[in-house]
């Protein structure tokens, strides 16, 4: 999404407000479409309506005639009358300066000062002594220029309908056609002037007929100035590395986030939503990520892959380009630390030094400088590294940053010191002329919102990239290796990533057409598999190549499966040993026996009930009650469970269904009811 708004072109950038030729009224993707209907703003005395519509016909005088200030005469802007008819031009127009502005304050104009005028009198008469006078005060019979030459001459001739395209005037030279703002006079016609060239807007400029419009990237808004954009939303943090320490600059205070012991520390990149920082250290041989997520910094690295150099992150994959700048042979490589595979992508000319690198996901190009026998060379390539291209040669580069919404790519040079253009084709745009005092040395530049970052000494500096180009000190960072700029509107978030349903057998790359898989040695598979390597050849993640990680997964998922059994039994032998148990003591077996009254044994009982021991109570038994369901769970589990032979279990299990207990009630005669236990053989043995 654009942002958008009306800008004059004559607005002088040092100038408070402005006079704008009308309100422009643009689609909702402003964020100031209000602006135009808030009757707040209304005859404020500041222009808050692109167009200054909000102004029109108010009663503008800087506070009135009393009032310390005096209005300049073709812009809303008040200057002290202390100001006023002293040598020296505070109006852009110069309207302070004039006869009648140093009558208004009771001044003589020093005849040893020429009068000040504006640069340019597009809007206006120019005296013959160099003033700027309205038009409206040519040719009406009051002299208005020091020398007088507003008046006489030829004012009485007057302008012919339709000489004149936009607007005629008369002068004591004769008619004149004059044209609007945003008109340069060509004969009698005027033509458009594309006020873009002149690079008016931080971002994107429109031009338009008569005036041009200023626009911002996506995550960036116009700020009221109507030309510079700023940042949406986030803090910028600057994460930076000195020694063997990272270390993050927020609001200008200093913070180090990982000390490591394993070597300095080198080049960086950051992956801002994730919240990881990128790493080389040349010294250790092992390219680090960092995930500052937590409360305490954690990292991991890879190792096995040369000599880590210049780091720069395509944040939509993940993927980590790097430099091997090892002396046998010096790569362009890329690794995943995610799906842990890397990748050779090429091999760089000899004797030749990568002084920079820099990744554009979105236009899915990777740039990078080479500098061999004193002169730098300025290549692209696909982030799969093809499509190999020399854009252009510089005298040096010691820092590269793109602009992936314009296709720009920023190149600086520490000797001589500058910062130069570059489109993405190889075509240079502009050379930038900054002082040496300002840009001295510059070295690992960024960009953020108008300005360009860069190190210079023990300075973190920054240049605008619009209007007055100057530069300044940001903060002072002692002995900085390298920085990035850690802020959402940096990286992206309108790209899609196309490796998320790719199958690679190795590293996924984004291609120009779609995503591509990298085999180990560079070569692009179309199926997405790719050969073995070497074991001693691949890259080890934390000591480990993929493969033994990928073996070491399957011996985990063993190991949590045994684990997983073991305690599954665990809480079966917990069950039946505690749990079960506990329930079963607490239901009591109820068993009684009893004998009629006046008999005290039963002669023949109906069935013999076999006791706890599996004997026969015999014809001493009286009348015996053994609940039924206990006595079915006892012969049950006597004849499955306890160990028997085969043959056994089988004739149990048919002495079980061919004797069919019942239960009857006999009553005895004395209106007492006795329970009675038979069994019927409904089978013969």
């Amino acid at each position: 999404m654009i942002t958008r708004y009306a800008i004059d072109p004559q607005v002088n950038d040092d100038a408070d407000v402005a006079l704008l030729p009308q309100c422009l009224f643009l689609p909702p993707s402003s964020i100031d479409t209000m602006l135009c209907t808030n009757r707040r703003l209304r005859c404020n005395g500041k222009v808050d309506c692109p167009g200054a519509t909000d102004e029109d016909g108010c009663d503008f005088h800087c506070g009135g005639v009393d009032s310390k200030y005096f209005p300049c005469k073709q812009e809303y802007k008040c200057v002290k009358k202390a100001y006023v008819c002293n040598g020296r031009k505070d109006c852009s127009d110069g309207s302070d300066e004039t006869f009648e502005a140093c009558v208004n304050v009771n001044k003589t104009i020093p005849l040893q000062h020429p009068v000040h005028v504006a640069e340019s009198c597009s809007d206006g008469y120019r005296c013959g002594s160099e003033e700027c006078v309205e038009w409206t005060r040519v040719c009406d019979n009051t002299t208005d220029c020091f020398d007088g030459s507003d008046e006489g001459g030829l004012c009485g001739k007057v302008c012919k309908y339709g000489t004149c395209q936009h607007k005629c005037h008369t002068t004591p030279r004769g008619p004149l056609c004059t044209c609007s703002h945003g008109y340069v006079a060509h004969g009698s016609t005027c033509r458009d002037v594309d006020e873009c060239k002149q690079r008016p807007c931080s971002h994107a400029c429109v031009n338009l007929p008569g005036s041009f419009v200023c626009a911002c990237h996506r995550g960036y808004a116009l700020r009221s100035d109507r030309r510079s954009c700023k940042a949406l939303r986030g803090r910028l943090s600057v994460i930076y590395t000195r020694g063997s320490s990272l270390w993050a600059m927020t609001n200008h205070l200093h913070n180090i986030h990982l000390h490591s012991d394993e070597g300095t520390f080198g080049d960086l990149d950051v992956d801002v939503r994730n919240k990881k920082v990128y790493v080389a250290s040349s010294q250790a041989k092992k390219l680090f990520e960092i995930n500052l997520s937590g409360k305490d910094s954690t990292s991991d690295r890879i190792t096995n892959i040369g000599i880590p150099d210049k780091v720069a992150l395509d944040w939509i994959t993940g993927n980590v380009y790097f430099v091997d700048a090892s002396a046998t042979a010096s790569y362009i490589r890329v690794c995943n630390f995610h799906h842990r595979r890397c990748a050779r992508l090429q091999k760089l000319p000899s004797g030749s030094k990568v002084t920079a690198l820099s990744v554009d996901p979105s236009n899915r190009l990777m740039f990078y400088c080479t500098t061999e026998a004193g002169e730098a060379l300025v290549w692209s390539a696909s982030l799969s590294g093809r499509n190999v291209s020399d854009l252009a040669t510089a005298q040096s580069c010691s820092g590269l940053t793109v602009d992936s919404f314009s296709k720009i790519l920023y190149i600086a040079s520490d000797n001589p010191s500058g910062i130069m253009e570059l489109n993405y084709d190889g075509s240079p745009k502009t050379v930038f002329h900054f002082s040496k005092k300002d840009l001295h040395s510059p070295r690992d530049v960024a960009l953020f919102e108008d300005h360009i970052y860069f190190l210079s000494n023990s300075h973190l500096s920054r240049c605008l990239l619009f209007a007055t180009k100057t530069c300044d000190s940001y903060d002072h960072v002692i002995n900085a290796t390298n920085f990035a700029i850690r802020h959402e509107s940096v990286q992206r978030d309108d790209i899609t990533n196309d490796c998320v349903d790719k199958v690679c057998a190795n590293v996924c790359a984004l291609g120009p057409i779609g995503a591509e898989c990298v085999c180990h040695d560079g070569s692009v598979s179309g199926d997405g598999t790719c050969p073995l390597v070497k074991t001693s050849e691949l890259a080890q993640f934390n000591g480990w190549t993929y493969q033994e990680y990928r073996s070491h997964s399957v011996s985990y998922v063993l190991i949590a499966v045994v684990l997983l059994l073991f305690a599954l039994y665990l809480c079966v032998f917990v069950y039946y040993h505690f749990i079960k148990k506990k329930n079963a003591a607490d239901n009591m077996h109820v068993r009684y026996k009893n004998a009629p009254e006046g008999v005290t044994q039963i002669p023949n009982p109906f069935i013999e009930m076999p006791d706890a021991a599996g004997y026969a109570l015999g014809s001493a038994a009286a009348h015996e009650f053994v609940n039924p369901l206990q006595f079915v769970r006892n012969y049950w589990q006597e004849s499955f469970f306890k160990k028997k032979p085969i043959v056994s279990s089988i004739i149990h299990t048919l002495y079980f269904f061919c004797n069919f207990y019942i239960l009857d009630f006999i009553n005895t005669g004395n209106e007492k009811t006795t329970l009675r236990v038979g069994r019927y053989v409904m089978c013969n043995p």
